[in-house]
């Protein structure tokens, strides 16, 4: 039998087809998936245990943020020498006209609706001024794409600094943000990236929850949606055990629980690209319908960090194909028997169905 590496190994991707024409949906079926990667599928689960929105739905996440294959697309700061062509969508803005509208068109043909960007990367890395953030997001929408985007990164310290407080966060990410509500721009305002490596997270200490609360003030008015990301496993952090408006947080059920009542929308999640499928279903098992029936879990970074650089650095493994396997198998996970009817709430490393449908 293959192993997990070697399967990746042998995966190819296929050469592009043309784009549909825009605000076609679903697109035409694309390559299909298969073979099941190791440990097998009689180790793990293989069919949807839900029905997905039949079609566009801003709530539910259909993107690859990291490893869409644009053919000849040209190296720029920040993307792997290696695999120069696998888009990560969050520097978008260091490409030019035309090789945009190509990244969208590969985007569309995939079935994929929402778009993901990272307002630390555009502020810090590229100097860009709330009106030329505002700007590109509007190309974005205007291409049907629903926009997601972390709100502060581990890696721009210039931004949002460690440990900083509320009211910092307030401060730096409300003159790009506002105009983008405004402008119906941003949907998926996600706390993070990786939330917990440059933030605040002792027990009873509730700047997480501080923090959330100023997000939500701000986004909830004009119906954008609000998420933590954390690195590799994490699904909270902070204040626990702690309390929040005099109510005990002992675990991570309760924290999220609380996360839930402040109006809190899920987690983007984050898995190690070297978990088999069984793992990667079994974490997200221990979480969904667990922790609360209205946190939504949307399997987010999957294979992302060995997709967009190869492992090891410049193999061809795990490519776009690989990846949107391990999407799908993340999606195939059930809920706990202890909350009936829960779902996974989509994908940001790219999925489809095993014939090649757009899922």
């Amino acid at each position: 039998m293959l192993t997990l590496e070697e399967y990746f190994l042998y995966r190819r991707p296929s050469a592009s087809a043309p784009a549909p024409p825009l605000g076609a949906w679903p697109p035409p079926p694309l390559e299909p998936l298969g073979p099941y990667p190791p440990p097998g599928p009689s180790q793990y689960q293989t069919t949807l245990p839900f029905v997905p929105p039949a079609g566009p739905d801003r709530r539910f996440v259909r993107m690859n943020a990291w490893g869409v294959v644009v053919p000849g697309l040209p190296f720029v700061k920040g993307v792997a020498s290696e695999h120069p062509d696998r888009l990560m969508t969050y520097v978008i803005q260091r490409y030019d006209a035309e090789w945009r509208a190509k990244c969208y068109a590969e985007h569309h043909r995939r079935g994929y609706t929402h778009w993901f960007l990272s307002l630390a990367d555009m502020a810090i890395e590229d100097g860009m001024s709330p009106e030329a953030v505002l700007a590109l997001a509007q190309e974005i929408r205007a291409q049907g794409f629903w926009i997601s985007m972390w709100l502060g990164s581990k890696n721009y310290p210039a931004f949002i600094p460690q440990d900083a407080d509320a009211a910092t966060w307030r401060a730096k990410i409300e003159p790009y943000i506002a105009p983008m509500l405004e402008a119906d721009c941003l949907h998926h305002a996600v706390i993070g990236g990786e939330f917990d490596m440059w933030n605040q997270g002792d027990p009873n200490n509730d700047m997480p929850f501080q923090i959330a609360s100023t997000v939500l003030e701000l986004c909830q008015p004009a119906g954008c949606d609000v998420y933590f990301h954390f690195a590799t496993h994490v699904t909270f952090w902070g204040n626990v055990p702690g309390s929040w408006q005099g109510r005990a947080i002992p675990d991570r059920f309760a924290w999220t629980r609380e996360m839930c009542n402040l109006g809190v929308r899920g987690i983007y999640y984050q898995g190690d690209p070297a978990w088999a499928p069984n793992e990667y279903q079994g974490r997200i098992a221990d979480s969904l319908g667990r922790v609360d029936a209205r946190w939504d879990f949307v399997a987010h970074e999957i294979m992302a960090i060995w997709e967009f650089m190869g492992h090891p650095a410049g193999a061809e493994y795990p490519n776009e194909l690989d990846a949107a396997m391990m999407g799908y198998l993340c999606l195939c996970t059930g809920p706990s028997g202890q909350v009936p009817g829960v779902q996974m709430w989509g994908f940001g490393d790219g999925a489809r169905y095993l014939d090649g449908r757009v899922l």
